[in-house]
C-alpha cells in the first residue's frame, strides 16, 4: 500500500510538471545552457531559500544555492551549522544525444531541464540512480530576478 501511494504522488508531481501549461526547455542548444545557467555573466539558482538570523554576520538556519559564472566556475553556498559555507566548483555542459544535455560540477553529472515561468525560472537537476535500489534525486532550483 505504501508502495501505491508513493507511485501515486509522484505521478501526481510529474502531472503538474508537465500539465501546468508552462514550457519546458527541452531542446536547447549548449550555448543557450550556459546563457540560461549564467545570464551571460552569473546567475544565482536558489535550491533551498535563505533564512538568517537577526543581528549576526553570516548566520543562518538554512539555504542553499550555486551561483553559476560564465568563466566556467560554480559557487556553491549553504548553511551548514548556522554559518554561511562556500565552496568552488569548475563546471561544463555536455550532449549525451540531442535531447539530454549533462551539467558536470565537480566529479558528479546531472541531466539538466529548464522551465520559464512568468516571474521566475526553474532548472532540474537530475541525479540518475545506478542501480535499481537506489533512488534518481531531483534538485529544482528558482531564478527570480531582483
Amino acid at each position: 500500500m505504501m508502495k501505491f501511494k508513493l507511485l501515486f504522488i509522484s505521478f501526481c508531481i510529474v502531472c503538474l510538471w508537465i500539465g501546468s501549461g508552462e514550457s519546458e526547455t527541452i531542446d536547447i542548444s549548449l550555448d543557450q545552457v550556459n546563457k540560461k545557467l549564467t545570464n551571460g555573466s552569473n546567475k544565482e539558482w536558489i535550491l533551498d531559500r535563505f533564512k538568517t538570523i537577526m543581528g549576526q554576520k553570516k548566520k543562518c538556519n538554512s539555504g542553499k544555492s550555486y551561483t553559476f559564472y560564465e568563466n566556467g566556475k560554480v559557487v556553491i553556498t549553504e548553511c551548514i551549522n548556522n554559518t554561511l559555507s562556500k565552496k568552488e566548483f569548475t563546471w561544463a555542459v555536455t550532449e549525451e544525444n540531442e535531447l539530454d544535455k549533462i551539467l558536470t560540477i565537480g566529479k558528479k553529472t546531472y541531466y539538466i531541464l529548464f522551465r520559464d515561468l512568468p516571474t521566475s525560472e526553474l532548472m532540474r537537476l537530475r541525479k540518475k540512480s545506478d542501480s535499481k535500489k537506489e533512488i534518481t534525486v531531483d534538485m529544482e532550483f528558482r531564478y527570480e530576478e531582483d
